[in-house]
């Protein structure tokens, strides 16, 4: 009988335990199979260009990128707390994060290739 319990129980509990990583993620995740949602956080300076639509286009990255969401350093410990150096880009899927850089060079480069 306890072996029985014990069957039933353990795949519960890794359920459980991996549904609730994707429920920190969940308000970040993509709506549409085969785009990426993006946030981000980075100290933006005047001299820089912004990271948005038209940066992703002129990098040939076109119909990849759904939802844009940009949070300054002082939204980050609210909607991301394991956050721990700035800048960084996180890329979500439609289930899970599936991408995160320091850099932008980097996040143009994945975007391309993938």
């Amino acid at each position: 009988m306890k072996k029985v319990v014990f069957l039933i129980a353990m795949p519960l509990l890794l359920l459980i335990g991996c549904t609730d990583e994707n429920r920190e993620y969940e308000q970040f995740l993509s709506s549409e199979e085969g785009t990426y949602t993006l946030f981000y956080v980075e100290y933006f300076e005047e001299n820089e260009e912004k990271l948005d639509y038209d940066y992703l286009r002129e990098h040939d990255i076109r119909n990849t990128v759904g939802p844009i969401t940009f949070a300054d350093t002082t939204e980050v410990t609210e909607s991301m707390p394991d956050m721990d150096e700035i800048p960084t880009y996180v890329l979500f899927d439609t289930e899970d994060k599936v991408y995160e850089t320091h850099s932008r060079e980097d996040l143009i480069e994945f975007l391309q290739e993938n």
